[in-house]
């Protein structure tokens, strides 16, 4: 028992965050102010020789303000000559977060020496990225003779967090691009990979923030169709989104006739099987929370193992011959806590007509999600999706999962009942 009790303790690395109240330029240059602040060092290797000495030391800082938090990261090149050749494979670091000390889900954000930068969604315990989540966030990064340095900064209302909680997880890496090398804070196994329940622990933070962040934003287009060397026909469109984080853990999203013509279009695949092909989420709406409203998944190395699909966004405002089916209107509530994540959305369409038939009627849409924490990083959930036209013509299915999770071990659970125009089954 002393012996175990032992290994936990030495596992087990903290970091206390500090408060400022002068912020620090963000620029890449650490100053003076940094001086005050907790700092993480003694990184370990993961590839390509686990549990190695890195090859050049990493120190990083933390610190807050009331609306922020601060973090940089002095990497030292003394033994390795960085790559900064405006190219994701370049020398970089990586901060996760999870400020929910979940153990499962974590935010990540990242910066190459370039400049070149990206931030997402760590799923699953580690084993799932997603990212489709673009939050707002700050860096600086200025590279020197033996060293480079880098700043971020995160405005707590930008990321979810659970009121009250002084401690989240954290964990950081570094990438040396000469020589393909990953270095973590907290030890990281080949066999495991990176879990969010075995990050390290940002002690003392508490977020300052008074008020509640509400965001109302109208659109107003103007699209012009040539149909010929003759004629042409404009259309005017106009939508309204509003966006309310009722606390830090919830958040209510409306939209009403949006117009998604300036999110970045779909690659093209070509799809000579019998099943349709699945299309990532790029609107934002659509992708507020969308982490909640997914089945449990084995991750990037599934295998055989596809979840099911309960509930799929990219119908709602589909294509239909070129067409897309306009969306009337739409509200999304998602909440997050320490262990009982939960999600309700609706969501109607209006139809769509060729020479005057209607190809796809006026058709309401319905989902509610909750999955809820046990044993630590394993989950349990419920989830509910349905369209209907009318009483005749609909589709719903519940769907039942959970996952057990340890170390690298998974044990996943699924099933679901569907009901389609009165036609039903079990999966």
């Amino acid at each position: 028992m002393v012996i175990l009790c032992f290994v936990l303790i030495t596992n087990s690395k903290s970091l206390e965050v500090r408060f400022t109240d002068i912020a620090p330029m963000i620029d890449g240059h650490i100053e003076e102010i940094w001086s005050k602040a907790d700092s993480a060092y003694d990184f370990i290797q993961f590839m390509p020789y686990e549990k190695e000495k890195p090859s050049d030391n990493t120190l990083v800082y933390v610190l807050q303000d009331e609306n922020n938090l601060y973090v940089a990261f002095r990497c030292w090149t003394k033994n390795t000559q960085p790559v900064n050749q405006m190219s994701s494979n370049d020398d970089a670091v990586v901060l996760y977060l999870d400020p929910f000390g979940s153990k499962t889900t974590a935010y990540s954000f990242a910066v190459h020496i370039s400049g070149i930068y990206s931030d997402g969604l760590i799923l699953d315990d580690g084993r799932t990225k997603d990212n489709s989540w673009d939050g707002v966030w700050y860096y600086g990064v200025k590279q020197y003779s033996d060293r480079y340095e880098v700043e971020i900064k995160i405005p707590f209302k930008s990321i979810r967090y659970k009121k009250g909680l002084s401690e989240w997880g954290i964990n950081f890496k570094r990438y040396i691009s000469a020589k393909r090398e990953s270095d973590y804070w907290t030890e990281v196994s080949q066999k495991e990979g990176m879990l969010v329940s075995k990050f390290g622990v940002l002690k003392n933070i508490h977020p300052r923030a008074k008020g509640y962040y509400f965001e109302v934003y109208p659109e107003g287009f103007v699209r012009y169709d040539k149909i010929d060397t003759l004629s042409g026909k404009i259309k005017p469109s106009a939508s309204l989104n509003l966006k309310w984080d009722i606390t830090s853990q919830t958040t209510l999203n409306a939209t009403a006739f949006p117009d998604f013509a300036q999110i970045e279009s779909d690659p093209f695949t070509l799809n000579l099987s019998r099943y349709e092909t699945y299309l990532s989420e790029r609107r934002p709406f659509f992708i507020e929370g969308s982490d909640i409203f997914r089945m449990a998944d084995f991750g990037e190395h599934k295998g055989f193992f596809s979840p099911l699909r309960i509930f799929y966004s990219r119908r709602i405002g589909k294509s239909i011959n070129n067409e897309v089916v306009p969306i009337i209107g739409g509200l999304k509530l998602t909440s997050k806590s320490e262990k009982l994540n939960y999600g309700l959305f609706g969501a109607y369409t209006d139809e769509v007509k060729d020479s005057n038939i209607v190809i796809e009627p006026k058709r309401g849409f319905g989902v509610f999600r909750a999955k809820y924490r046990v044993l630590e990083n394993s989950d349990m959930g419920v989830l509910f999706s349905g369209t209907a036209v009318n009483s005749d013509t609909y589709n719903y299915a519940l769907g039942l999962d959970g996952a057990y999770r340890s170390g690298a071990n998974q044990l996943v659970l699924q099933g679901a009942y569907s009901d389609r125009n009165n036609k039903k089954g079990f999966g």
